[in-house]
Formats: C-alpha cells, structure tokens, sequence
C-alpha cells in the first residue's frame, strides 16, 4: 500500500576493481633524484551496506549507505620538492572509510526539504619508502596530494516553496546551502624527511556557499532568476604558506 511506511531490506555488496599501471616521464636533467620509470595498478576490494526508506506514508524518504574499502599498491602523485616535479608511485596500501545520507521530505504540501550529508576517511594503513630510504607515505597520512585532498565532510541542503497561482500557474521559491569541510591531514608533504616535504602546501579552507532562486511559471513558460554566492565569500583555496 503506497499510503503505509516501506522499509527496504538491507542490500550488501562487495565489488572488486583495478585502474592500469601506466609510465612516469623522466625528471628534468637538474632534479638530483631517481624515480620509478613505471607504475603499477592498484586494487580495491568495496564493501557496503544501505538502505532506501519511506516514513509518513511516503512523505519522508531516507537513502543512507555505509562502506569500507581496501586499497592495495595505491597510485598517489608524488611530489619532488627540491625541482617541483610530480610523478606517480605505488604507495603501499590504505583504507576508506565513510557514510551518505540523502533525506527528502515533504514538510507541507508546498515545501520540500533536501539534505545530503556524506563522510569519508581515507588514510595509508602503511609506511613507504623510496629507492634512497626516504619516505614517501607515513601510516595515517591521508590520501591525495595538497591542495588536492577531499574534505571529510559534505553537506548539501535546499529548501523549496510553491506559491500556487490562478489558472494553474504558481511561483517557486528555493534556497541552498553547500558546505565542505577542511581534510586535517596529516599529508605526506609533511614528511621532514621526505624528498616530497613541502610544508607551505595547505588544505583549502572549509567553504560555505549559499544560493538562492525565484521563479514563476506561467502555462508552459517557466523563468527564474538566480543568485549564486549571496553573500560573495572568497575562500582562498589552493594557497601557499
């Protein structure tokens, strides 16, 4: 019955997949330091678990999902301070951890609620060293290479009204907010004896955003005015110390 609550059962799944090795280009003649010619692929064995629920004889429905995956020979983008030059390694092995959460909710019949929340921990369970002894991954860094690292957390949330109209015509009114937080780190360019060790590098900043939107729609004609970025924040993202 469409009227009642509905409660999904539990899916499980658990995948395997693989992204190809590949080449490194040589280093510039000035960089005093070896680098692997090749890369290999790396693996990961994904896990999770979810549901999809409706509650309030379909007036509420909840998505949620957790998971855990296993990475092995992880290919990171590595970074030679001394000549600022990238190339790829495998870099041992590392874990992701996290949740999403999508909820949908008609609070009257005119306004409509969104929220989307989703979190992940994605760290190297694993030391690593380069061919002169030096590391290159420390157990807890986290994966990615500033300022390219994503944020643990991720929200997304919007709010709609409808004004209804004559004649079948109505007026819609919408707000939005993103929010995405800072990845603390620790980075493996903050290993001191790393051949990588760049401390100026830094995360971006957490980021609000916030957008708004009214609109009218008249038979089959629809127009909407937008405002991205009401109050015109200006994070500094991807900056040096």
């Amino acid at each position: 019955d469409d009227a009642e609550d509905h409660f999904t059962p539990l899916h499980i799944a658990a995948s395997k997949g693989f992204r190809v090795g590949g080449g490194n280009f040589p280093p510039p003649s000035y960089c005093n330091a070896a680098i692997p010619n090749t890369f290999n692929s790396d693996y990961v064995w994904s896990y999770e678990v979810g549901a999809k629920n409706k509650l309030f004889d379909g007036r509420v429905q909840i998505d949620s999902n957790v998971f855990h995956i296993d990475w092995s020979k992880v290919q990171q983008l590595e970074l030679l301070a001394s000549c600022e030059y990238y190339y790829i390694a495998n870099t041992g092995s590392a874990v992701s951890n996290g949740f999403d959460l999508a909820l949908q909710a008609l609070v009257t019949d005119r306004l409509r609620v969104n929220l989307d929340v989703g979190y992940v921990d994605a760290y190297f369970t694993s030391n690593v060293l380069d061919s002169a002894g030096k590391p290159l991954v420390l157990k807890g860094d986290k994966i990615g290479t500033l300022p390219q690292v994503n944020p643990p957390w991720d929200m997304n949330t919007s709010a709609t009204y409808e004004i209804a109209l004559p004649h079948g015509e109505k007026i819609h009114l919408r707000g939005e907010y993103q929010y995405h937080s800072r990845n603390p780190g620790p980075f493996t360019t903050q290993i001191p004896a790393s051949s990588g060790y760049s401390p100026q590098l830094v995360a971006d900043p957490p980021t609000h955003l916030f957008n708004a939107r009214v609109g009218a729609t008249v038979k089959k004609l629809d127009v909407t005015l937008f405002v991205d970025n009401v109050f015109n924040t200006h994070p500094l993202l991807s900056m040096f110390q």
